[in-house]
C-alpha cells in the first residue's frame, strides 16, 4: 500500500459463504485494520458469523469519520438464508453498526 495521508486500510472481509472462497482457511465475517505495510492492527468480528456483538453477517461497506469512529454496513438480509437456511430471520436483523474508537 502506499504510503501518504491515509496510512490506515479497513477491510470488510466476507465470510466464506460464496462459492469461490467456500473453502478459503481463515476467513471474515470480520473487519480487519491494518497500517501502510500492512501490518494488522487490530480486527473486528471473528471466523463465525452470527448476531453477537463480537460477530459479523458480512461487512460490506465501511466507513471512519473525523473521529475514528467506523461504521460498517452488512448485507444481513441476503446473506441469512444462505448461512441459516433452517431459522426464521429475526425481525430486528441489523444491516449498520457504530463501532466508537477508544483511546
Amino acid at each position: 500500500m502506499p504510503t501518504g495521508k491515509c496510512p490506515i486500510c479497513y477491510i470488510g472481509e466476507l465470510g466464506p459463504v460464496q462459492r469461490v472462497n467456500r473453502d478459503a482457511p481463515n476467513l471474515g465475517p470480520r473487519v480487519t485494520i491494518v497500517d501502510n505495510t500492512g501490518k494488522r492492527l487490530a480486527r473486528l468480528g471473528g471466523l463465525c458469523a452470527g448476531l453477537g456483538v463480537d460477530q459479523f453477517m458480512a461487512p460490506h461497506g465501511l466507513c471512519v469519520d473525523s473521529r475514528g469512529d467506523i461504521y460498517v454496513g452488512e448485507v444481513s438480509w441476503t446473506q441469512w438464508p444462505q448461512l441459516f437456511p433452517n431459522d426464521p430471520m429475526p425481525e430486528n436483523l441489523r444491516s449498520l453498526r457504530k463501532f466508537r474508537k477508544v483511546s
